[in-house]
């Protein structure tokens, strides 16, 4: 008898194969057998191939079995997108194709560990693996990186007090991220907008009222709500 009966491996891995019951052992073909004469053989084909085994005993009686072994091709294993760019806060879901069954790691940042799609919902840059067994166990990973890029800010420094009519407000915003900057500001609930390729940003006004930013958005299109305020009163000069 075979231990085992008969087996799948995949390209390039081997299997031990046992044999017991007779006395000396012949096998056919020799294809990806470390050894026709014994007992215990190592086999490495690189196809599917039907081993013949002839055991005979010490009274030159004999007998037979044939062997299947099963050669899988492991699978191409590959993610969609090929690479991600989030902001900060955002997610991306990210799918496989090639094999069966799918695992990713690291999961802390992702909706689940196992499957065909996942969302990936990470804090910084991470670097994520999965790894796609077919039906007999061959395995192939794939990599991807989502790439997370720092949110914007907009803070408001200075620029605040009392200025008379007829002049103008300097309010001071310092820019982070990448320019240029879209910079939506608020005087009591009225909006008005601005753009700059530096900063400081120096937004000049006469209206009277608490200054506060609402929205930034950069170049790499990702957005926020800024911070700080200033008043601004304006006195009618006499």
């Amino acid at each position: 008898s075979l231990n085992p009966a008969n087996e799948a491996i995949c390209t390039g891995s081997s299997l031990q194969i046992e044999v017991f019951g007779a006395n000396s052992y012949l096998w056919s073909p020799s294809y990806g057998l470390n050894t026709t004469t014994s007992n215990i053989v190592l086999a490495s084909p690189n196809s599917d191939v039907i081993y013949n085994l002839v055991g005979t005993d010490l009274n030159n009686c004999k007998d037979s079995i044939d062997f299947q072994l099963i050669v899988g091709v492991p699978p191409t294993v590959s993610i969609s997108p090929v690479s991600a760019v989030i902001c900060e806060g955002e997610s991306v879901t990210l799918s496989v194709d090639g094999a069966t069954n799918y695992v990713w790691y690291p999961d802390a940042t992702l909706s689940s560990n196992i499957g065909v799609s996942v969302v990936s919902t990470p804090l910084i840059t991470t670097n994520y693996e999965v790894i796609g067994t077919d039906l007999i166990g061959c395995e192939d990973t794939s990599k991807i990186v989502v790439s997370v890029i720092p949110l914007p800010t907009a803070s408001i420094v200075s620029g605040g007090g009392v200025v008379c009519s007829g002049d103008s407000a300097a309010i001071v915003v310092n820019l982070t991220g990448n320019p240029n900057w879209n910079i939506t500001y608020s005087v009591n609930g009225s909006v008005s907008s601005v753009s700059s390729s530096t900063s400081p940003v120096i937004i000049y006004s006469n209206l009277e009222g608490t200054y506060t930013i609402p929205f930034i958005s950069d170049a790499n299109g990702c957005n926020n709500v800024g911070t700080g305020s200033e008043l601004v009163d304006v006195f009618n000069t006499p």
